[in-house]
């Protein structure tokens, strides 16, 4: 996932979380949440020099927990105005200000797959680009295939300079051409393409799309089971 999401968004600042996580958050200041990706076996201290929190929690659930803590993925939506409770959870609430803990409690909205599609992580458009791997031939409606491959190459290179188009602009004009304001805009709309951020992950990044549409469909199966009432 950290190979996944810094290429399928440039929206959002992702940090380190923990000693083996990811925390992602938008760019923009008007947000109000975060999304929270890591192993819940760093959560996990067995030391017997001070007695901890972390300690503690690992002494509680013994060697079963234990088991299951360090084999457990935990995804967190941290949401931090009410706003963000509403649209998230669905809830609709007619009183200002105000957002009942049994209407957040009761919410079946399929948060975590929403959380994934803010990433181009909707699993029915990563399938269907693997499906056009199988006919190469055609290029993907209203693009040819010089454009995709000048997309993908700018994606590179976007990459390498922190997602940073100021820098990646500088990059282009030092080590390739003094290329124009408008031709480096018009790579960078080409790039920030939906369909082409799709296929830039699907041809090179085959190992981060088979995980995380296996961890997609993992949340399907939970939400369409009732399970996900509540969504932590």
């Amino acid at each position: 996932m950290s190979s996944f999401f810094p290429i399928a968004t440039n929206r959002f600042n992702i940090t380190k979380y923990g000693r083996h996580g990811l925390a992602l958050k938008p760019k923009a200041k008007s947000s109000g949440y975060s999304f929270v990706i890591y192993s819940k076996g760093q959560e996990l201290d067995y030391s017997v020099k001070k007695r901890t929190r972390a300690t503690r929690y690992t002494d509680i659930i013994g060697d079963t927990g234990i088991e299951l803590a360090e084999r457990t993925l935990r995804l967190e939506v941290k949401l931090f105005k009410l706003k963000n409770i509403r649209d998230a959870l669905n809830v609709i609430s007619p009183e200002k200000g105000v957002v009942k803990l049994t209407d957040v409690l009761n919410s079946t909205a399929p948060v975590m797959l929403q959380m994934f599609e803010l990433f181009s992580g909707n699993p029915t458009e990563l399938l269907d680009r693997l499906e056009w791997l199988n006919t190469i031939s055609t290029a993907p409606e209203g693009f040819t295939l010089s454009e995709i491959f000048t997309a993908e190459r700018f994606i590179e290179l976007l990459r390498e300079n922190n997602f940073d188009l100021a820098l990646t602009k500088s990059h282009i004009r030092t080590e390739y051409i003094n290329a124009s304001d408008t031709e480096l805009e018009y790579f960078n709309r080409l790039s920030n393409s939906k369909q082409n951020v799709l296929n830039f992950l699907v041809y090179r990044k085959p190992k981060s799309i088979t995980v995380i549409l296996a961890l997609l469909a993992r949340l399907q199966a939970y939400y369409s089971t009732g399970m996900g009432v509540d969504n932590g």
